[in-house]
């Protein structure tokens, strides 16, 4: 039932999507005029950040032993030392930044944001744990590069996500044996940059991330690994 659950998941994104993919003529595509986006895609996006919002507040109010007992702040590096509190000042400025221009309906200039100099770094560390990235990342992000820079969006959500399931690994592995504890979206996450990778027809990202990822997602299904990489090879195969 959850690989099914899973599937669903990621087939209603790729649905989303779809427009990604299309070779239709260029009236076809998003209207981004000036400021001017579609009026679901706006939808999308403040109902992401409002999400978003929440789950920071969550993560603000989390006590170490909070972490310690495995949680999505697993990752969450300690703020105490000089250089850290430096570099969370400035992603909050850069997130700040961000969320102000998303409210005043400045979308354009929100996503240029991102892809300035090293924004990316600063999204990463001012989301705090990977469902935040996660969430950012494929509803609000993807939707941007969809409006923004159609032809490539596509390439950009996947590499984007990429980042978010390298950063969720290592949640993973640093307490998993510990206390059993699973970021709940690594397993969608990681059958989501399968496909689209797949879509794009990098078959080399799609085998190393099946290299890199596959024995703990098999842990994760309680099936032996190679169990798992003929599941994987026949999810592939179904892929157009």
């Amino acid at each position: 039932m959850r690989r099914i659950f899973v599937y669903c998941l990621i087939g209603s994104f790729l649905f989303a999507s779809s427009a990604c993919e299309s070779k239709a003529p260029s009236a076809n595509k998003p209207v981004v005029a000036d400021q001017q986006i579609p009026e679901e895609y706006i939808y999308t996006i403040n109902e992401s950040l409002a999400f978003i919002d929440k789950l920071l507040d969550n993560a603000q109010y989390a006590t170490q032993s909070d972490i310690d007992k495995g949680t999505d702040l697993a990752g969450l590096p300690r703020t105490d030392s000089g250089t850290m509190k430096e570099t969370f000042a400035v992603a909050d400025s850069v997130w700040g930044a961000f969320r102000s221009l998303c409210s005043k309906g400045r979308y354009k200039e929100a996503w240029e944001l991102y892809y300035q100099n090293n924004n990316q770094q600063y999204f990463f560390v001012a989301l705090k744990t990977t469902t935040s990235q996660y969430e950012f990342h494929k509803n609000v992000l993807a939707t941007l590069d969809k409006a923004y820079d159609f032809d490539n969006s596509m390439s950009k959500t996947a590499d984007n996500l990429c980042l978010v399931l390298m950063m969720t690994d290592v949640v993973f592995s640093l307490h998993y044996n510990e206390n059993g504890y699973v970021p709940p979206h690594y397993e969608e996450l990681f059958y989501m940059c399968l496909v689209l990778y797949k879509k794009l027809g990098n078959e080399s990202k799609v085998r190393e991330i099946v290299d890199e990822y596959a024995q703990n997602i098999s842990l994760i299904e309680g099936k032996s690994e190679k169990e798992m990489q003929k599941e994987i090879g026949e999810f592939l195969e179904k892929i157009e």
